[in-house]
């Protein structure tokens, strides 16, 4: 690792040290309820939603940060390949996701084994976690303030998943819901991603925004 990019993952860690505690404090929680609670009741809707949340969050940050502190014109100069600039960012930031999986995942164990939830729907609880964090990457990269691209992320991962609702129950009717429905689930933050990556990059590596 040469020294630009030391000092810009350095810089990453400092200024993201809010969200990191936000998402601790609700692994924590998680925790408490596995270790020290009946997990017939650990299901919460409030954890549920501020995991949602943070997940999108943690997203829309990743760039609209640099642009609400100042910063990204400094971002802009540093002597990195703009691709390694987005993974960069982006790894620092999704690491979010799989600490909001551990947050939710003594609700959903209790839907499932106490409530009785299906498995695929208790599937989907961490699959939007994904939906939410490639949304509020993607309007990052749109956007210059944090709120209203975490706002857009979220709402445009609602319409996507009402969307894809209503096609996999006409599929369903076609006996072909099952696959069509893991391959949507699996392409849509995919292509959220690939698309905020090439307006980020450009078309010349340059920065497209």
């Amino acid at each position: 690792m040469n020294a630009s990019t030391a000092q810009f993952v350095r810089k990453e860690l400092r200024s993201l040290t809010p969200l990191y505690a936000a998402a601790a404090v609700l692994v924590s929680i998680a925790l408490i309820r596995i270790f020290f609670f009946d997990l017939k009741t650990a299901y919460s809707m409030v954890v549920l939603y501020a995991s949602y949340f943070v997940a999108a969050l943690a997203g829309a940050i990743t760039f609209t940060g640099e642009k609400a502190s100042g910063t990204f014109q400094f971002l802009s100069a540093l002597p990195v390949e703009r691709g390694r600039l987005f993974l960069v960012k982006t790894l620092h930031t999704l690491v979010v996701v799989p600490a909001m999986c551990i947050s939710v995942l003594p609700g959903v164990y209790s839907l499932v084994v106490f409530g009785g939830v299906e498995i695929k729907a208790a599937i989907l609880c961490f699959t939007a976690l994904a939906w939410f964090y490639c949304f509020g990457l993607l309007f990052s990269v749109l956007m210059n303030a944090v709120i209203i691209a975490t706002l857009a992320g979220i709402t445009s991962t609602f319409l996507a998943g009402i969307s894809m609702a209503a096609f996999s129950h006409y599929l369903y009717n076609l006996n072909k819901a099952p696959i069509l429905s893991l391959v949507l689930a699996c392409a849509i933050p995919i292509a959220a991603v690939w698309l905020a990556r090439r307006l980020f990059c450009g078309r010349r590596g340059q920065i497209g925004i």
